[in-house]
């Protein structure tokens, strides 16, 4: 094999044992992994690739399905007919056959469609004798045209809403419009919670400031209390003492007062035990 963009034999046979070792790798990924691995450019690798295809360069390509870049082989283009040609007489539509193969990848399928589309332009012997083969009536092919009857263009937009669309676009925004309510309305609550946690937190504190407070009153109270308590009971033992004298005094008198200020003396003796007894 000559070089191909500057690759040799061994190299090329390197590099297609790589993509077969690493076949369920996207190809731009293989690119840039084997570009690493063998000191060249993602460029350099890609460009030997395709130039390797377009030339089928020694069988090294054989068994290669790429989606870009590179032709169908006459195996894949009459495996590609006979599959929507079969599908077709259980009323698959070619379209369908396409997406269905290209496992749901528009651009494969697109490829797919297309292939199918110029064969019949192109080929429609091919197309006539794979259609006896297998006894489909496949309609008639019109190379000036350009189209098949099996054949179902990919949609495009034409730009204009349809009703359809505007009441989706519609609906849309009101569910948008609720969305933004409901976020706006669960805001606002949860600022009105934080405020009345806030409240009630700074409410329940002051509580039991105030709470502390008239526990220190009433132990003041109850200290005061307890003073004027003895200071009362002080005061009658000193109005007690006073009266003794003045008896000691007035008895060697004998005044008539004696026996009343007895009487009276006895009378605070008996409130003084009265206050004792109600500490």
């Amino acid at each position: 094999m000559n070089k191909i963009c500057g690759w040799n034999a061994s190299e090329a046979k390197q590099f297609f044992e790589y993509l077969k070792t690493n076949k369920n790798q996207a190809l731009k990924a293989a690119f840039n992994n084997y570009a690493l691995q063998a000191g060249r450019s993602a460029n350099s690798v890609r460009n030997f690739y395709y130039a390797a295809m377009q030339s089928k360069a020694a069988g090294l390509c054989d068994g290669f399905n790429v989606n870009t870049g590179r032709t169908f082989s006459e195996n894949e283009t009459e495996g590609l007919i006979t599959e929507i040609l079969q599908a077709g007489k259980n009323g698959e539509s070619a379209r369908s056959v396409c997406n269905r193969l290209a496992g749901g990848d528009l651009k494969q399928a697109t490829r797919l469609q297309n292939k199918y589309r110029n064969t019949a332009l192109k080929n429609p012997g091919l197309i006539k004798a794979l259609s006896d083969k297998f006894g489909v009536n496949t309609g008639k092919a019109s190379a000036e045209a350009g189209k098949f009857d099996n054949v179902i263009k990919m949609p495009v937009s034409s730009g204009v809403l349809t009703d359809n669309d505007i009441k989706n676009l519609f609906l849309g925004l009101v569910r948008l419009v609720k969305r933004h309510a409901a976020e706006e309305v669960s805001l606002n609550l949860k600022r009105e919670c934080e405020f009345a946690n806030s409240t009630l937190r700074n409410t329940l504190i002051d509580l039991r400031r105030k709470d502390r407070f008239l526990e220190e009153l009433k132990e003041q109270n109850n200290m005061l209390t307890a003073k004027l308590r003895q200071a009362s009971n002080d005061l009658i033992k000193l109005r007690s003492e006073n009266l003794e004298v003045k008896l000691k005094a007035e008895e060697f008198a004998g005044s008539k007062k004696v026996n009343e200020l007895r009487e009276f003396l006895a009378g605070l003796k008996q409130t003084s035990e009265n206050i004792n007894l109600s500490k």
